[in-house]
């Protein structure tokens, strides 16, 4: 059965909701409640700026979802955070989902972020997974300067770009646990870890896996 032939945009992510809903969302930040059986129950949209890689990246639901309806979201857009005053900039955002509203992204809280280093808006990252001790990993893209070699973002610990991050949804700390990648932009959990999948220069393409409580470099640039 083709049910979504209506929403507005390319799909970044689907979640399935406890309630037997879907939640869809689009790389130009349009958020859907889709039931599967009858389409669209309701719709709200993200400022998002979209431009090459850029706009909504991804959205994670929290674990405990069904208590607290938090969702966490990851997008291109403006912020009032000094560093973002005169670039775009990535924002990891929690919104409170409002189940019987028409709007129902409510009660944004920003958590981390990370402002552009390439107005081509490339490599922003995106992939996010949630560990078993309840922390939330987001990959990092390193933003693709043409001159990347003279500026190796991914191996500087200085910066956030091109890294793994492990972020405590709770008080906002973010941990730098992996280096050295490139635009991981998609994730997943796993007994064993979080498996990303990362964006190769020209040859391949990479899966790379990050123990949980573990650190890594994974050789970017």
């Amino acid at each position: 059965q083709e049910i979504g032939d209506f929403i507005n945009g390319m799909t970044s992510h689907i979640e399935p909701l406890p309630d037997g809903f879907w939640m869809v969302a689009t790389v130009n930040g349009q958020f859907y409640r889709l039931n599967p059986f009858f389409g669209i129950a309701a719709h709200d949209s993200l400022p998002v700026q979209t431009y090459n890689d850029s706009g909504l990246m991804s959205f994670k639901l929290d674990p405990n979802y069904a208590t607290n309806h938090w969702i966490y979201a990851y997008y291109t857009g403006f912020s009032e955070a000094p560093e973002c005053q005169d670039v775009f900039c990535n924002l990891l955002v929690r919104f409170e989902i409002d189940e019987h509203a028409e709007h129902f992204l409510a009660n944004p809280v920003t958590l981390a972020t990370f402002p552009m280093v390439n107005l081509g808006g490339v490599h922003n990252g995106g992939g996010l997974a949630f560990g078993p001790e309840g922390s939330l990993y987001l990959g990092v893209g390193e933003g693709e300067l043409s001159d990347e070699m003279t500026y190796p973002f991914a191996q500087d610990p200085n910066f956030n770009l091109g890294k793994i991050l492990r972020i405590n949804p709770n008080t906002t700390e973010m941990t730098q646990v992996a280096l050295g990648v490139r635009n991981p932009f998609t994730a997943i959990s796993t007994p064993d870890g979080m498996v990303i999948g990362d964006v190769g220069f020209t040859l391949f393409e990479e899966v790379d896996l990050l123990p949980w409580e573990g650190e890594a470099n994974f050789g970017w640039p």
